[in-house]
């Protein structure tokens, strides 16, 4: 039985790192552009989903401000909690949602 449970508990830690560094590189997926035959531009907007691992729930907020670098554009907005699940570790594994828009940065 002990030999089961640490098993388990195996399994599920290298889950969780899968999540974390799954999570830590979400923001470094190209976003799908809206109307793709023109390309992105200054005020394009794009649909984004991220997420964000919190080790205690008292730190969730209910939205996430969020930016990326892609597609010569920084794209940026702030993204609204579409769920929250606790997993087995503890852990608190938040995604956002929501629209983002294309500017030159400056």
């Amino acid at each position: 039985m002990l030999k089961i449970t640490k098993n388990v508990l195996i399994v599920l830690t290298l889950v969780m790192l899968l999540v974390i560094t799954g999570c830590s590189n979400a923001g470094l997926e190209a976003p799908t552009v809206a109307d793709e035959s023109q390309g992105p531009s200054i005020g394009s907007i794009i649909s984004k989903e991220v997420i964000v691992v919190y080790r205690t729930e008292d730190k969730i907020q209910n939205t996430y401000d969020y930016s990326e670098f892609n597609d010569d554009y920084w794209w940026s907005g702030e993204l609204e909690m579409a769920s929250q699940e606790k997993t087995l570790s503890g852990v608190y594994n938040v995604t956002y949602s929501g629209d983002l828009i294309a500017s030159d940065g400056q």
